[in-house]
């Protein structure tokens, strides 16, 4: 079969962790001793209106005017907050939560190093806030520093032992070390997440991450249904628990399952139209099912969403299955690609752990990067690159060229949430995978 050995499994499992899915779920105190909650944007159109409105009349009325930019990020008008913030940095510059709200909006802006600056110029201002230590530690899980972020959420749960952002921040920190095969034992992961649930047993987003990591780590298929069912009732408007029920459908070698997978997946594509992986899991589910052309037509519209390396691999199966083997070579040609990309990213990542003042590594992985269009992180190696060296030409260079326009290739692992990906060919395969 055409392409079928580059890899060594047929079905992919991905781990959930997407940040729009943390943020619609998670409910957190913020500064003013009030809770942040993600209400549907429309919603809060009257309120934003109404607060817009006032401030307008009363653009002294400094308090109205952080009101109103929280609403605003509520709503997703991120340039919009920030721009209130800006005014009000001007009037009040040691104001903490004014450094706070920033550092959320770059964080969802994606620019993290901006992010960390605002945030600890908030702890400098207020040294005892938990919350802004929490902050630092999501920024943290953000950009990969893993063993920080764990120290960070180390840090806050000395002091609060009963913090439900800091035990699921801890969870997700001890996640990406066992990513990066380092010796984590499962309950590190998972027992936090537990923990996290008995204080707040209605907050659909610490359900939804057990129900996944029951499925991904514990096997528990049954338990990781239960948890999804759960999280749908508690909040029937998020897509993940959706996604996860579709895979433990696609787990069942019932011939239910394939008609059960369909339905869930359909359902989260209409939650999440923008999402590619609704339509990825039901691409794979209609594959099960024997229909070919659906499933081809799925993964397809995956793919204009954006590109995933799973969706793409299912592709060279799908089409390798229907005879049509110039597209099925095709995708395992692109396949073949993130592979070596990943491998030689996973090679460099693995030298700088031992070698992390070697700026000949950062400069490798800058130029990995510009390679396959990647211009945000390149720049961020080159310029943690000259922090060690600041006179290095080679490393000046590739900052001057990172900084020029080039495509956008949207599947590196910045590009999708800085997913990873399981590769399995059966539950079985995947147990002795997570061993």
């Amino acid at each position: 079969m055409v392409g079928l050995a580059l890899i060594s499994a047929g079905v992919n499992l991905r781990w959930w962790r997407q940040a729009r899915a943390q943020r619609a779920a998670q409910t957190r105190p913020v500064a003013s001793g009030g809770r942040v909650v993600d209400p549907a944007p429309a919603l809060l159109a009257p309120q934003v209106e109404q607060a817009r409105q006032w401030t307008a009349s009363h653009p002294d009325d400094d308090s109205a005017r952080l009101q109103l930019a929280r609403l605003f990020f509520l709503a997703r008008q991120f340039s919009d907050a920030e721009e209130q913030l800006g005014i009000l940095k001007i009037r009040q510059p040691r104001r903490p939560e004014i450094d706070y709200w920033l550092s959320l909006i770059r964080k969802q802006n994606g620019q993290l190093e901006a992010a960390l600056a605002s945030i600890q110029r908030a702890r400098r201002l207020d040294p005892r806030s938990e919350l802004f230590r929490e902050q630092q530690g999501e920024i943290y899980l953000a950009q990969g520093r893993s063993e920080e972020a764990a120290s960070t959420f180390d840090a806050c749960l000395k002091r609060q032992p009963d913090s439900y952002a800091a035990l699921m921040g801890k969870a997700r920190a001890m996640e990406q070390l066992y990513e990066a095969k380092l010796p984590v034992a499962i309950p590190e992961i998972v027992t936090p997440v537990r923990k996290a649930i008995r204080l707040q047993p209605q907050n659909a987003w610490g359900v939804t991450v057990l129900a996944r990591m029951s499925f991904a780590y514990l096997q528990q298929f049954a338990e990781a249904e239960r948890l999804a069912n759960q999280a749908i009732r508690i909040d029937p408007r998020q897509a993940e628990p959706y996604l996860i029920l579709v895979e433990t459908y696609l787990a069942d070698s019932n011939p239910a399952g394939a008609e059960k997978a369909i339905a869930a997946a359909r359902q989260a594509a209409r939650l999440d139209p923008r999402s590619p992986q609704p339509l990825y899991l039901l691409g794979r589910a209609l594959l099960r099912q024997g229909d070919l052309s659906g499933a081809i037509d799925a993964l397809e519209q995956s793919t204009r969403r954006q590109l995933m390396p799973e969706a793409v691999y299912q592709l060279s199966l799908t089409y390798a299955r229907a005879g049509k083997l110039g597209e099925a070579r095709r995708y395992s040609r692109l396949y073949d690609s993130w592979n070596r990309f990943v491998e030689r990213r996973k090679l460099l990542l693995a030298l700088l752990q031992h070698r992390p003042q070697d700026v000949q590594l950062h400069a490798q992985l800058a130029e990995l990067y510009l390679a396959h269009g990647a211009a945000e992180p390149a720049r961020n190696w080159a310029r943690k690159g000259l922090q060690l060296r600041p006179q290095d030409s080679r490393l000046r260079l590739l900052l001057t060229r990172s900084e020029t326009p080039a495509r956008d290739n949207a599947w590196l692992p910045e590009k999708v949430g800085s997913q990873k990906y399981v590769h399995t060919q059966n539950p079985k395969e995947l147990r002795n995978e997570l061993r």
